[in-house]
């Protein structure tokens, strides 16, 4: 059997230019598999259609099985947790608090 951690996280990426300032809500994460392999996820959330997708992408590049045992780190956010749910990871989850 394979793993794969993945961690993900969103954040604001602010700027002001001479049209005024602007706010972009970012989608950022790393996954790594048992093999030493990893893939980087990237991507402005208002213009990705289907932020799942990413997650979806990034778990099929890490060579994701029926068998995979897959650990996410996330700060608990709802939104994480229903773009993995859209991704197909909502079989277990648990919030572990500080």
């Amino acid at each position: 059997m394979n793993s794969i951690d993945l961690g993900i996280d969103t954040t604001f990426v602010r700027s002001n230019t001479a049209d005024g300032p602007r706010h972009h809500e970012v989608l950022i994460g790393v996954g790594t598999n048992d093999r030493g392999q990893s893939v980087k996820i990237g991507a402005v959330i208002s213009a990705s259609e289907n932020p799942h997708k990413l997650i979806e992408r990034t778990l099929h590049e890490l060579g994701q099985a029926a068998a995979t045992q897959i650990t996410t780190f996330t700060d608990g956010d709802k939104m994480l947790r229903g773009f993995l749910k859209k991704a197909g990871m909502a079989t277990f989850m648990a919030h572990v608090r500080q």
